[in-house]
């Protein structure tokens, strides 16, 4: 059972296999609109359901990184925004 945290994992019966990696390159946040952008920014939780984490510590981390996202931003006297992936900064 998958949120059974107890389970261990027979890997002679279903062995760890690499399938795939991913680089993302360091980005550069050099213009003053491109680091109000950053700051703005909070911890995602959305996209495809297939994609989402999954288990009873996933959803507890989703819950207290949005109460911290919230604090944050509060703190900064600053507003929740979402990419769009169409931003452009100078």
């Amino acid at each position: 059972m998958i949120e059974d945290t107890l389970t261990v994992w027979d890997e002679d019966e279903s062995p760890f296999i690499r399938v795939a990696g991913i680089t993302v390159p360091a980005q550069s946040f050099g213009s003053p609109a491109h680091r109000k952008f950053y700051e703005s920014l909070a911890f995602p939780w959305h996209g495809l359901e297939a994609h989402r984490p999954i288990g009873g510590i996933n959803r507890a981390r989703r819950d207290e990184m949005t109460a911290i996202s919230d604090l944050r931003l509060r703190q900064r006297g600053v507003e929740r925004v979402e990419p769009t992936g169409y931003e452009t900064f100078e």
